[in-house]
């Protein structure tokens, strides 16, 4: 017997309806996900929009202040330096901790021992 031809008997329809009853739940389920996801993609839409926002209003400022600097230096006398962020170490030493033994050496060096 194929799957089309199911006998009309009662038990026939209660295994129907029983599964008609996991298929609705299944159904609701899904539905109740997909509205969650819906919701944290738009709030995942808003973050990107204000960190978008942010990140013009800081391009705008940064193009700004180097239009000025070139048009005040000119193109050969602006160069590009790294930042150093004190807060990093040199092989496992912190760069204040460096800063601060070569104050005392330079201090030393002019008072003398």
């Amino acid at each position: 017997m194929s799957d089309l031809e199911i006998a009309p008997a009662h038990s026939a329809f209660l295994e129907l309806e029983e599964e008609r009853a996991g298929m609705q739940e299944g159904y609701g389920f899904l539905d109740e996900k997909r509205l969650i996801l819906a919701s944290e993609i738009l709030v995942e839409l808003g973050r990107y929009g204000r960190e978008m926002g942010g990140f013009r209003r800081a391009h705008a400022k940064v193009s700004g202040a180097l239009r000025s600097a070139a048009a005040r230096h000119g193109s050969d006398g602006l160069e590009l330096f790294p930042r150093i962020d004190a807060s990093l170490g040199v092989i496992g030493v912190l760069l204040e901790e460096l800063e601060r033994e070569e104050a005392i050496r330079v201090r030393q060096a002019r008072t003398g021992p």
